[in-house]
């Protein structure tokens, strides 16, 4: 019983210290979206991250040997894009906090082909990408808005949503002020703080109910919107998927999904708002222990980073160890449910393969032959049909004009000399 214990400790100090014995070292790959247009992300590009993970790692922008290789997505092209890069790792990662309702390639079955893993806003990602998540410990120290205060307010900036959030708004809109500070649907400028722009933490302070509607309601897909009421002391009154009761405190938010119509919605509101005691409930789990299975779904979110999740993720998949996507770590119990399977065709482009001391991964040549004849085709005839369409148009184009449209990486592709060579 006693060297039991002793051998279970010994491999534990093991695994720790082979943790420590070298980085993790992982290739940020904004592809082709951030050459034309750059944004900004969570992410800090060329960073060592050993001091703040606990499997040490460094994101770097610009590396020939990599662990693995980090694709920002941001449309469907920079799905395409990471296929036909020449940059290859062996773990690729595909990551995005756009919502699979507006990019179907981020859901299609070929994603699955082209990265090891996802880190999505989506429930079935390996890597939840959750955009400033809440962590609830500190939240709770945030004093609730009081009287007086405004109505409502919206800070949308698209208007182009999947689940009909604008004419949801306007709706409420008839039955209680919203101020509509966003480019959306604007009403009302942003507010000012002196002499600046109030931050978005301090303009929803202002107001009793903070209208966090989603773009869309894919399951899995919340995004800093209701975290960003509770971090203002305003009630979220939320709109999208019923997956966000799993990350937000129980009576914490007002769900639009519990009602009827936005007419009843806007109603309750109203009730809300001019009843103390039934405003104050809604600020009750403040004063109330957390539950112990929202804790305990939450914490790897609370604890550590995306980039730390990513760098541990990569670590356990070089170990040839189970991933569990529920903890964020390697699975300590095995089972049927999350063991490897050979059968097992969602996951034909991953081998493993055990040469007596580690287990390596490598990608599947028959799948990738494959996915790049259908993308192939596919692209060649959009082309001829894209031409056919609006020959008038591509007529008067210059062909230097036309060639800047078009990565490197795609000038070696039928569409982009057929399109030349027929301008000519």
């Amino acid at each position: 019983m006693i060297s039991c214990k002793f051998v279970s400790i010994f491999l534990s100090i093991s695994i720790l210290w082979q943790r420590h014995v070298s980085a993790v070292k992982i290739l940020v790959e904004p592809v082709i979206y951030k050459r034309f247009f750059p944004f900004e992300t969570d992410l800090n590009f060329s960073k060592d991250w050993t001091d703040e993970c606990d499997v040490p790692c460094v994101w770097t922008g610009d590396s020939p040997n990599v662990d693995a290789i980090f694709y920002i997505l941001t449309n469907n092209w920079d799905v395409f894009y990471a296929y036909m890069a020449k940059k290859r790792a062996p773990i690729s990662i595909g990551g995005s906090t756009e919502g699979k309702h507006y990019y179907y390639l981020l859901s299609n079955h070929y994603f699955r082909q082209i990265f090891t893993a996802s880190a999505l806003l989506a429930s079935d990602s390996e890597i939840p990408w959750r955009i400033r998540i809440g962590d609830y410990r500190e939240l709770r120290k945030v004093e609730p808005n009081s009287s007086p205060f405004k109505m409502a307010v919206s800070t949308v900036f698209n208007c182009n949503s999947k689940n009909y959030r604008e004419r949801i708004t306007l709706e409420l809109d008839q039955i209680m002020p919203v101020a509509r500070i966003g480019k959306c649907l604007n009403n009302k400028p942003w507010p000012k703080c002196r002499d600046r722009d109030c931050t978005k933490q301090e303009a929803l302070r202002k107001y009793a109910f903070c209208l966090a509607f989603e773009n869309g309601d894919t399951p899995g897909y919340v995004t800093e919107k209701v975290f960003d009421c509770h971090r203002a002391g305003s009630i979220p009154v939320y709109l999208g998927t019923a997956d966000v009761l799993k990350f937000v405190p129980k009576g914490s938010i007002i769900y639009a999904g519990d009602f009827k119509s936005s007419f009843d919605l806007a109603y309750y509101l109203v009730e809300v708002a001019t009843n103390e005691s039934l405003y104050q409930s809604y600020f009750d789990w403040k004063s109330a222990p957390l539950e112990a299975d929202f804790v305990r779904l939450n914490q790897p979110f609370w604890d550590y980073k995306i980039q730390c999740r990513v760098c541990r993720y990569v670590w356990v998949t070089q170990q040839g160890l189970i991933w569990d996507s529920e903890t964020q770590n390697e699975s300590i119990e095995p089972n049927e449910s999350n063991m490897y399977n050979p059968a097992d065709k969602s996951n034909s482009h991953v081998r493993h393969i055990s040469d007596g001391s580690d287990v390596k991964i490598e990608k599947e040549s028959n799948s990738t032959n494959n996915l790049s004849s259908y993308i192939f085709l596919i692209f060649c005839l959009f082309s001829v049909v894209l031409i056919l369409t609006f020959y008038p148009f591509l007529k008067v184009l210059r062909v230097r004009t036309l060639s800047r449209l078009f990565s490197k990486n795609l000038r070696n592709h039928c569409s982009y000399h057929f399109i030349i060579s027929f301008l000519h």
